[in-house]
């Protein structure tokens, strides 16, 4: 091993829905985009986070994924 090579670390990360910034979502309720509030994660699917939150419309619950 070389000491003056690079040591990589690997660390693991998260995701962590924001509460300081908007997510959109499309509820079918109100069949249009919405600002998604409460966003929690429910799910990974391959490279994505599968979310649910509430529509700020009318408080129905709308999935979406980063």
């Amino acid at each position: 091993m070389d000491p003056g090579a690079a040591t990589r670390i690997s660390t693991e990360w998260s995701f962590e829905p924001s509460t300081k910034t908007s997510q959109v979502g499309h509820c079918t309720n109100c069949r249009q985009s919405v600002i998604v509030v409460k966003a929690r994660i429910v799910g990974v699917a391959g490279n994505r986070y599968l979310l649910e939150g509430r529509c700020k419309r009318c408080g129905e619950t709308v999935p979406f994924s980063v």
